[in-house]
């Protein structure tokens, strides 16, 4: 299942800043506290659950097509696991097959996305 989903950038881990990735899941694991720890905010019976991902490795692919939020890659990286916090996964991916190794990731699930209805009258006229 390919996923769009974030990860702290450990590159700036004093800015606490996130970074978008694709990848296909692993795993899903929760873990539930059975002592508290109040000094983290962690209480007895609290649950946590995480997401873990084989990053894609994307490749450069054509700007023109980087406003429509599609990307490209042609293989998961077998040497990384991602972790993270599952509400950090927003959402499933489509992929496209792009040649013999490679995909297009269509990504319409982003919060810059959106549906829009056009008709004819709006200007889709056939050339």
């Amino acid at each position: 299942m390919l996923t769009q989903y974030e990860v702290m950038d450990a590159s700036q881990p004093v800015l606490c800043t996130s970074k978008t990735h694709y990848g296909c899941l692993q795993k899903v694991i929760s873990v539930t506290f059975t002592e508290g720890y109040e000094d983290v905010h962690l209480y007895k019976g609290a649950t946590l659950v995480f997401a873990l991902f084989r990053p894609c490795i994307l490749t450069r692919g054509d700007p023109r097509l980087d406003r429509l939020n599609i990307h490209f890659y042609s293989r998961e990286d077998e040497k990384i696991l991602h972790v993270t916090d599952i509400t950090r996964v927003y959402g499933l991916v489509g992929r496209v097959k792009d040649g013999p190794n490679s995909w297009a990731i269509i990504d319409r699930g982003n919060r810059v996305s959106r549906v829009a209805y056009l008709t004819h009258e709006d200007g889709c006229e056939d050339d």
